[in-house]
């Protein structure tokens, strides 16, 4: 998830920042180009073990298992492939990874362990089977990883790497990126992307964008060209158009810059129909932002949470019946999900003043979900108008258990 890739990105620079050596300039290291190749000694990992994992890895994330969880990702293969060439099989490289492995497996899995994560689907590749996984974080934002399979010195399956769509890359890579470009960078310079990273990191969770926005701006420009930081921007300048556009002013260019630098620096990026799903939805192009989601709908192997972002897109569009529509799919296919998908329901009766349809909402969600509601909805504003209809006594007949005809 976002925050757990912002929490590991620090703790590794932290972590490097004793080993420097002056440069005058920051080494150009390109990752790996593709995952492990070779890493399945044995038969190709099939569609059904595939699954298995998946569902393993799902099982230890929900309960915290940290036992299983490392046998399911093997984070020091993932470690090993990311290792720049120039380091592999030095001392500095062994002190590096336990440094790393240290850190991330307990933050990775707390932060996984703290969202909602799920096995979706398997895909068949030529090197064998991937498995897909849906990682909604404690935020409501949305991520997926996408497992590379292998097998360990026992023949059985494990992960070896994760495409992380929120970062846009293999978690191998990340990880040879950072460590290949502080194995070049001076001590002060890392040391000030390291504060500037975490004070970053802190103002998004604080819900300041704007100052995590700033904060990244006074980066050294050649860290701001790090994919990562540049889609820690993305989110910054996201949190802060979506504040504009909620205020009622315009949303301004910083967002739409930010988007279009990674787009034409990455044009090829896997997740690049996770970031334009809510680019074009703040730009108001209800259409575009319907293809992206069709397009990441697609890229994952399909998954029913995705109707909560097209239910969204059809209320913009003024389409209640389409959005009413995606709401049933939702629930029918992810019943725990049907108070979000009720509540753009509800928003959408509220703001258009359709009481009728605010009344069957409500009973709705009281009656399916644990959701309820005050009789007079604390005389919150959003409610005033429902409250001065004739709708309000059946729904205070309901409440007081002697619904009216």
């Amino acid at each position: 998830c976002v925050k757990s890739m912002i929490t590991f990105g620090c703790a590794l620079l932290l972590a490097l920042c004793a080993c420097k050596k002056e440069r005058k300039t920051l080494k150009q290291i390109e990752p790996p180009s593709a995952p492990p190749k070779a890493v399945t000694q044995g038969p190709k990992i099939t569609l059904t073990e595939a699954e298995a994992l998946g569902r393993a890895l799902e099982q230890a994330v929900q309960h915290n298992n940290a036992a299983e969880f490392a046998k399911l990702l093997d984070l020091a293969a993932i470690v090993e492939h990311g290792m720049p060439e120039n380091m592999r099989g030095t001392a500095q490289a062994k002190e590096v990874t336990r440094g790393i492995l240290s850190t991330l497996s307990g933050n990775l899995l707390n932060n996984l362990s703290a969202g909602d994560y799920r096995f979706l689907s398997v895909e068949e590749t030529p090197e064998g089977a991937m498995a897909h996984m849906r990682l909604i974080p404690p935020d409501g934002s949305l991520n997926y990883h996408r497992l590379t399979i292998g097998r360990n010195t026992g023949q059985k399956a494990v992960a070896v790497d994760v495409y992380v769509y929120v970062t846009g890359e293999p978690l191998s890579h990340t990880i040879g990126r950072m460590v290949g470009q502080l194995s070049g960078g001076s001590e002060a310079d890392t040391l000030a992307v390291a504060q500037g990273m975490q004070r970053a990191s802190a103002a998004l969770q604080a819900g300041k964008p704007a100052t995590a926005e700033a904060i990244i701006s006074a980066l050294p420009p050649r860290w701001q060209k790090q994919k990562s930081i540049m889609q820690m921007r993305i989110m910054a300048a996201n949190g802060v158009a979506a504040q504009k556009l909620k205020a009622g002013k315009p949303i301004g260019n910083a967002y739409r810059k930010a988007v279009e630098a990674f787009q034409t620096t990455f044009p090829k990026a896997d997740n690049l129909p996770l970031i334009l799903i809510n680019y074009h939805f703040l730009e108001q192009d209800f259409p575009k932002a319907a293809k992206a989601v069709d397009q990441l709908d697609q890229q994952v192997g399909g998954d029913p949470y995705l109707n909560l972002m097209r239910a969204n897109i059809a209320v913009g569009q003024n389409d209640a019946q389409a959005a009413r529509g995606f709401v049933e799919a939702l629930i029918k296919a992810l019943p725990d999900k049907a108070p979000e998908g009720y509540g753009i329901l509800l928003d959408q009766a509220i703001e258009i003043q359709n009481h009728v349809e605010t009344t069957r909402i409500l009973k709705t969600l009281e009656a399916e979900t644990p959701v309820r509601f005050p009789i007079d909805f604390n005389k919150a504003e959003l409610f005033a108008a429902y409250m001065a209809s004739p709708e309000y006594e059946k729904w205070k007949a309901y409440k007081n258990g002697a619904e009216q005809p």
